[in-house]
């Protein structure tokens, strides 16, 4: 019975195989048909053994062809291989080094050690005795301000400097006419005494001239009333060396009439008048002028040094001489509008209390 059954399996076995084979043939041969009638390009040219086909149609209803198949070359395919693994070469990152910032180290400022003020001694300082008041004679106010001037030298006084009143009603002075050197240019220069003028238009005067013209000396004597021109004093012949003296006094308040006194005390020449003139009577000058010359200041004549002496005032009720009243020094400047440019014409010395006077000193000519 189980010998049966084997050769029964075994016949079993051997159709199954029978049938998977002829099924795979059969695929196989219909696969490849396919492949023919589809895709021609991979075949070879087809050659048929039959020979060309009647036009007859009976005979064509039971034609069978014959098919003729070459098989395909067994053409070997070549493997695509993969392209190589590439391992990335990893570049060694070099090493950064760091940057090492320098350390600062802050020293402290040491805070100055201030010593101890010292306790003062018992070292006494000497206590001054106050300057005692003097019970002389005051210090005359000579030269209370100074001031420049274009045209002016010496001194003039007032009441008050500052408010000055009219009050004055006499000038008069002594001086010696100075010897003038030639100049090769036309010089001139004028001594006088007058009152008014310093404050205002107003201005009596009388005095000498002591010029340089066309290369001769000349000297005369003058007196003027503001603004009239000077006149000339033809009665007194004036030489170099002469002394001079000269006053002006009010002798009529109410008429305004002043009294005009010159005489050459070396030649014994004289002058007077009496004028009325309506002064401001505001000040008494002493003064050494360049004067105008056709409209304008002339040069200065070189007198070397001119000496003026008994120079009094009356101021309201007092008289007395430049040292007693408010004063003003004059000195002369070829300019007051630019400092950088002027140049001193003259230089005024104090005024002397014994001598009752000063001195004027020639310095350049303009």
């Amino acid at each position: 019975m189980r010998k049966i059954e084997s050769t029964a399996n075994v016949y079993l076995a051997a159709a199954l195989i029978t049938v998977v084979v002829v099924a795979f043939v059969a695929a196989y041969v219909i696969i490849r048909t396919e492949m023919h009638v589809t895709y021609p390009k991979f075949l070879p040219s087809v050659a048929s053994t039959q020979a060309p086909i009647a036009s007859d149609s009976s005979e064509s209803e039971n034609f069978t062809p014959s098919l003729t198949t070459t098989p395909l070359p067994q053409t070997s395919v070549p493997l695509i291989s993969p392209p190589p693994t590439v391992t990335p070469s990893l570049v060694p990152t070099p090493a950064l080094t760091p940057l090492l910032l320098p350390t600062i180290t802050l020293i402290p400022t040491p805070i100055p050690t201030i010593p101890p003020t010292p306790t003062p001694t018992s070292t006494l300082i000497p206590t001054l005795p106050p300057s005692p008041t003097p019970t002389s004679t005051p210090t005359p106010p000579s030269t209370q301000t100074v001031t420049k001037s274009e045209n002016w030298a010496g001194y003039a006084v007032a009441s008050d400097l500052q408010n000055p009143q009219p009050t004055v009603t006499g000038v008069s002075a002594s001086w010696t006419v100075p010897s003038v050197a030639p100049n090769s240019t036309d010089a001139f220069s004028a001594i006088w005494i007058g009152v008014g003028g310093k404050f205002d238009r107003t201005l009596i005067q009388c005095g000498t001239e002591q010029d340089s013209v066309g290369g001769q000396i000349h000297y005369s004597a003058w007196y003027e009333l503001l603004p009239k021109n000077s006149k000339t004093i033809s009665t007194i012949n004036v030489s170099a060396g002469d002394e001079i003296k000269a006053s002006i006094q009010l002798s009529n308040q109410t008429a305004d009439e002043w009294s005009i006194n010159i005489t050459d005390l070396t030649s014994g020449q004289s002058f007077q008048i009496t004028v009325t003139y309506a002064s401001s009577q505001l000040s008494a000058e002493w003064i050494v002028e360049r004067p105008t010359v056709n409209r304008a200041l002339s040069p200065l004549a070189n007198f070397g040094t001119i000496s003026l002496s008994n120079c009094t005032a009356t101021v309201g009720s007092a008289t007395g001489g430049i040292g007693s009243l408010p004063a003003n020094e004059i000195i002369m400047y070829s300019s007051i509008a630019s400092s950088n440019s002027t140049v001193q014409l003259t230089n005024v010395s104090g005024f002397s209390v014994d001598e009752g006077g000063f001195a004027v000193d020639y310095l350049a000519s303009n």
